[in-house]
């Protein structure tokens, strides 16, 4: 079966299309072992309405293999559906191949503000909140061409969740800009020290995130 999937997903392989077959074949998606689950989330189609269910199945699947698989399959699937479940794979699971996943199928389907939310949330780990706040700048923010990016974890876990606040507070007060696909301008006065993880008493310079802009500056500014 994970040769007949791997086949029927290699587009350069010319084959007649069974939809018959393929309709049957979804039961794997939900009932086979992890390796076959895979095979069958990349080789299957994602656009009809019977792939729904077996792939809303797979995004909640134990095994973190399968997660991505199904979350690479929503994203091709162009079903804005699944933002939400994709959503709350970002927030839940903090493996950075199932999150990136996840992350990008969102992206792909138009995700917004549910997105944006969803990595808020995930500021408060340790291991993830440089990442968090990498997309959340990046995503919200009009930061103009970057050449890199830098950050650091040294936040308390105090500092973390004050972080997440501010965050929070600054996703409502922008709610319906960045509903529309909007950024935030970099010299809005909402934009505040706390969002990029600085400002606090025991590091009030010390970024947690920054960004080498295209013209060999720095955001937010060293001090």
């Amino acid at each position: 079966m994970v040769a007949q999937f791997r086949q029927l997903g290699d587009k350069s392989i010319p084959h007649e299309s069974d939809a018959a077959y393929i309709e049957r074949s979804f039961t794997w998606v939900e009932n086979g072992p992890a390796v076959l689950k895979e095979s069958a989330l990349r080789a299957l189609p994602m656009t009809a309405d019977f792939a729904v269910k077996p792939l809303r199945s797979a995004l909640d699947d134990k095994d973190w293999g399968v997660v991505r698989a199904a979350c690479e399959a929503a994203g091709r699937s162009g079903r804005k559906e699944f933002i939400p479940q994709l959503c709350q794979v970002v927030e839940t699971i903090h493996e950075t191949f199932v999150q990136v996943s996840a992350h990008e199928a969102a992206v792909a389907l138009g995700a917004r503000l549910p997105l944006w939310e969803a990595w808020t949330e995930v500021i408060t780990d340790e291991s993830s909140m440089v990442t968090a706040l990498q997309h959340l700048c990046q995503g919200t923010l009009e930061i103009p061409g970057t050449d890199s990016m830098g950050g650091n974890s040294h936040s308390t876990r105090e500092e973390r969740f004050a972080i997440r606040d501010a965050w929070r507070a600054f996703l409502v007060k922008h709610r319906r800009l960045i509903e529309k696909g909007k950024r935030v301008p970099l010299n809005d006065p909402s934009i505040t020290p706390a969002l990029t993880g600085s400002g606090f008493a025991a590091r009030p310079v010390d970024h947690a995130v920054t960004f080498q802009l295209s013209d060999g500056t720095q955001w937010p500014e060293a001090e």
